[in-house]
């Protein structure tokens, strides 16, 4: 169970998770600081405030494991060489993920053609 000392919320989505001594990072964006830290690294999906390979290298630890959509493995290859390991996931083929429409900005998705989400 998290408490709220162990979630931070830095910009938007980017947040940070400690749990029993790891870092897990969602999203990482207009990070201030570059605490490379992370022992896991979650990025949602593929849009330029979700995906930064420049937030990425601020929190990676040089040995985080990124866990992307597979939409972004070609974009992954920009930060292949600052983190330890690339984990790719499908919708439906992994317990972490699910559809996912966004609810806020309907006109920016197409009805049909689901995001992958992660589930923590």
């Amino acid at each position: 169970m998290f408490t709220s000392d162990d979630i931070e919320v830095f910009t938007q989505s980017s947040i940070r998770i400690t749990d029993r001594g790891r870092r897990i990072y969602i999203d990482p964006f207009q990070m201030r600081e570059e605490p490379r830290d992370a022992d896991f690294i979650l990025i949602t999906h593929d849009h330029y405030d979700h995906f930064s390979s420049e937030d990425i290298a601020k929190v990676t630890s040089g040995k985080s494991v990124l866990i992307i959509p597979e939409k972004l493995s070609e974009a992954a290859q920009q930060v292949a060489g600052s983190v330890g390991k690339i984990v790719t996931v499908t919708p439906g083929t992994c317990a972490a993920t699910l559809p996912a429409y966004p609810s806020a900005a309907p006109t920016r998705w197409t009805p049909g053609r689901p995001q992958s989400s992660l589930i923590i």
